[in-house]
């Protein structure tokens, strides 16, 4: 049986657009804007080193968000990615993260596609989010690391 390769396409895209357009007027329990800074390791080829960032969600609804980024990371050379994308939430503090972005290192870019995922821990009106990302093209560079999350 001959499988047609554009059917797991059109699956996560009616799930995303489904996650857009549920309707919550008045039961929303997430804020709008947020926006998380963070720290934790780099890890690729190049070398390993620390990593700072921060990013920026616009959340759409219960489910569905879109993000900004931007990070540096010290290794043996220093890098800067900026890029956005969709976010994802599929439940209570769980969020997963899809979208593209621009590596910049040693005066060349690359275009980078990162996947990541991290899991909210609610601390005083904060979050606290173990985080973890791969980052592909360019030089792949995977993350892990801490984000501390506020709502604005």
């Amino acid at each position: 049986m001959r499988r047609d390769p554009a059917l797991p396409l059109i699956a996560a895209l009616s799930i995303l657009v489904g996650c857009g357009t549920t309707p919550e007027e008045g039961t929303a329990s997430y804020a709008p804007h947020s926006m998380s800074l963070l720290v934790g390791g780099s890890f690729d080829r190049a070398g390993d080193g620390a990593a700072l960032g921060g990013s920026y969600e616009y959340r759409a609804s219960r489910h569905l968000g879109a993000v900004a980024f931007a990070d540096v990371a010290f290794a043996d050379e220093t890098s800067t990615v900026l890029g956005g994308g969709i976010l994802v939430h599929p439940a209570d503090r769980w969020t997963l993260l899809a979208g593209p972005g621009v590596e910049f290192a040693d005066g060349d870019s690359d275009v980078i596609a990162r996947v990541g995922a991290w899991y909210a821990i609610p601390v005083d009106g904060y979050r606290l989010a173990p985080t973890a990302w791969i980052d592909f093209g360019g030089d792949a560079a995977f993350f892990l690391g801490l984000s501390f999350g506020f709502d604005l």
